[in-house]
């Protein structure tokens, strides 16, 4: 089963502290940030990233052919620092 996007990417003002799914970084408040609404398995949830985060799944996390493994359901914080360090 795949996670269904339901609103966004939609950049944002931090009102709270987050922390960055992509990168495991504290998101600040009042900083900019993305945040994605999924559905998966009949949960709804956000997906917070800081700019760097979202700008490099834009640019390589939707053409990767481990896609599903990866960003898929086992989206886990800290992923795409991870997927970084291998590029």
């Amino acid at each position: 089963m795949v996670a269904r996007l339901v609103r966004g990417p939609k950049k944002t003002k931090a009102q709270k502290d987050h922390t960055c799914r992509g990168c495991g970084e504290k998101i600040s408040k009042n900083e900019n940030y993305f945040v994605t609404t999924c559905v998966f398995d009949g949960r709804i949830y956000d997906i917070k990233e800081c700019g760097v985060c979202r700008e490099y799944f834009q640019d390589y996390c939707s053409t990767c052919d481990d896609y599903e493994v990866c960003i898929g359901e086992h989206y886990f914080v800290g992923i795409i620092k991870e997927c970084r360090k291998r590029r």
